[in-house]
């Protein structure tokens, strides 16, 4: 009895002293096709929840057991706010379409009309930035079968990218 009292004191104890992990990241997959730029953004979930309280004071499962209109409210409102697609001349009005669960990682989808005379797409990501000292928010650029990747980090939030 004694060594399973010592067994399960040892477990409570050093449970609670795991480190978080000090690695944040979102990736965003930017798809051009034609006149449409396609958007798909890739979050782990739990540090994601975390970011929508801190903004929004109120936490939010992000799971099918939310209801599903107010999860993809919170969802867009903030995706809205830290993800600005743009060209020399004006800011792209992204059309927010949804988002999907999958293990522990959400993902959120948008998309907009390019401007066929813009041959830049500057792109600033400030995603979980408040949160994380530490956010890296990878941006790949899918075009005619190549990529570009770029990585955006609270000291270098914006980037670019040729398309034409």
């Amino acid at each position: 009895m004694i060594r399973y009292s010592a067994i399960l004191l040892s477990i409570l104890l050093f449970g609670f002293m795991v480190p978080k992990h000090e690695f944040y990241v979102t990736i965003t997959d930017l798809i051009v096709s034609n006149d449409t730029l396609q958007v798909a953004i890739k979050v782990f979930t739990h540090d994601f929840e975390e970011v929508i309280k801190e903004e929004g004071g109120e936490f939010v499962f992000l799971d099918q057991s939310t209801n599903q209109d107010i999860a993809f409210r919170k969802i867009k409102n903030y995706c809205a706010e830290h993800l600005q697609l743009a060209n020399p001349t004006n800011v792209y009005d992204l059309q927010w379409v949804g988002h999907e669960y999958d293990d522990d990682v959400t993902w959120i989808y948008a998309y907009t009309i390019l401007d066929p005379d813009s041959k830049m797409l500057f792109v600033k990501n400030t995603l979980f930035s408040s949160k994380f000292h530490n956010q890296s928010n990878m941006i790949h650029l899918s075009k005619d079968g190549t990529v570009q990747s770029e990585l955006c980090t609270s000291d270098r939030p914006e980037v670019r990218f040729l398309i034409k």
